[in-house]
């Protein structure tokens, strides 16, 4: 019956309506007290709170339709699906999996931990993201004999300078956070990223000229992730093993170690 593909279709968008309400509120709300209370404006009431949130949510929502119309074009740009592109953009979720991780499977995860490893994520992803557009862009239209561009092998020059450049930056917020200065994250934050950044110049430096000798290749989009995921896994396995165990206040009640003990404590009681 005719009427059956409205409701299913009106259903649906009911569903993502819904989920859509419940992230742009949450991620209005750490904004709110993660960003604009902790560094613009600790001394805010909850009147200017709620206006806060409000244009924070607004703000949001252009955002994510910003990045929807950028996904779309890139999938017409590139030939490729909606779903790869979703997904290539998507990978920049990578930092929320071991995030969590980190945070309930141990008690050395500290929030200088998921700092570094945003960082080192996000500027790798963006790189690997780099060498795919470039690519997959060149690889539509060459043709054998042609040069293969940047669907060919590749130079080094290019990482080296970033990745000094980055641990500069470092250099510049180990030396700020020694000073008690405020802001630091972000320098941190960009640091970690150009590093990141460098080392997806060199991956696609190594693969490229393994690969790319003879014909003009272009990286595969579901190979994305597996640089990121091997990152997280190395930094979380020395972080965790190595680093310092934290105070107690800052991770009572996170940890799955933690929770026993508190159910412990309570059978006690």
């Amino acid at each position: 019956p005719s009427p059956i593909p409205g409701f299913i279709i009106a259903g649906m968008l009911a569903a993502v309506i819904s989920t859509l309400n419940a992230v742009f509120n949450s991620m209005a709300t750490v904004y709110l007290k993660e960003i604009h209370l902790r560094y613009l404006n600790p001394g805010m009431t909850e009147i200017d709170q709620v206006k806060v949130s409000r244009i924070a949510t607004v703000a949001i929502g252009l955002i994510a339709c910003g990045l929807g119309l950028l996904i779309t074009c890139s999938a017409e740009r590139l030939a490729q699906s909606v779903v790869e592109a979703s997904t290539i953009f998507n990978a920049f979720e990578v930092v929320i999996v071991p995030a969590f991780i980190f945070a309930v499977l141990s008690r050395r995860a500290s929030t200088l931990l998921v700092w570094v490893t945003a960082g080192l994520l996000w500027g790798l992803q963006l790189g690997m993201i780099t060498w795919y557009f470039l690519s997959t862009a060149t690889i539509r239209d060459w043709q054998p004999g042609m040069a293969m561009g940047w669907a060919g092998p590749q130079e080094w020059c290019f990482s080296l300078p970033l990745i000094l450049i980055g641990l500069l930056v470092l250099g510049l917020w180990i030396y700020l956070r020694k000073r008690g200065k405020r802001f630091t994250t972000p320098v941190l934050v960009l640091g970690t990223s150009l590093v990141g950044y460098g080392l997806a110049l060199i991956i696609w430096a190594i693969f490229s000229n393994i690969y790319c000798r003879e014909t003009a290749r272009a990286v595969s989009f579901q190979w994305l992730g597996l640089p990121t995921f091997i990152c997280y896994t190395l930094i979380g396995i020395i972080w965790l093993t190595f680093g310092k165990v934290q105070p107690k206040e800052k991770y009572a009640g996170l940890t799955l170690f933690d929770k026993s003990d508190i159910i412990a404590d309570e059978s006690k009681n």
